[in-house]
């Protein structure tokens, strides 16, 4: 459903065989926004973080899940939830076991934070990374094989002025040593 400003909360799914799409009505969607973000996990269950921009609200960092075997939205509050990431918009996230890892965003500021969701244990994590990618916002995140979250573009920032960027940057989660305070990541050329 449109809501103020473009945002929306209702949910689709496309079928690939039949190549269709198919809107799934449910109740207690959570409320309507634009630039979240979300995964998929092996239980299918969809999670979705820093659900994005609400019109009169501001920046969210709110965390639901999605069943897609009940059809059923549940609200989690994070055990830590004063160490909970600020709002923000257009942030990556990528599935790495039972984390959602998640980098940067906008939320009136420039962001280049690291985060990751442990969902088994519904606490917060930030990750200080030595050399972070520059800030950004509207980029595209992927997890590979070798359990690298891989970061691309797209609106980025400088000291100077926002840009357009075409950087690519890798931080290896499976290398990730959580007692490290500064671990290592990749910048390809």
């Amino acid at each position: 459903r449109l809501a103020p400003r473009g945002r929306m909360n209702d949910l689709h799914y496309f079928d690939i065989q039949a190549r269709k799409w198919h809107e799934v009505n449910v109740r207690n969607a959570p409320s309507e926004r634009y630039g979240h973000t979300a995964v998929l996990d092996t239980q299918q269950r969809m999670w979705i973080f820093w659900a994005g921009n609400f019109w009169n609200s501001g920046w969210l960092n709110d965390v639901h899940y999605f069943d897609t075997k009940a059809r059923q939205w549940h609200e989690v509050t994070a055990k830590n939830a004063a160490d909970a990431p600020v709002g923000r918009e257009g942030a990556t996230a990528v599935l790495y076991g039972l984390e959602m890892w998640i980098f940067a965003g906008y939320n009136g500021g420039w962001l280049n934070d690291l985060h990751y969701f442990d969902i088994q244990a519904e606490m917060w994590h930030e990750v200080i990374a030595s050399n972070a990618p520059s800030e950004r916002y509207s980029h595209s995140a992927v997890l590979d094989a070798e359990q690298r979250m891989w970061i691309f573009g797209v609106k980025g920032r400088d000291d100077s002025d926002s840009q357009w960027v075409n950087d690519l940057h890798y931080f290896n989660l499976k290398a990730f040593n959580k007692d490290d305070p500064l671990p290592g990541r990749k910048t390809l050329p």
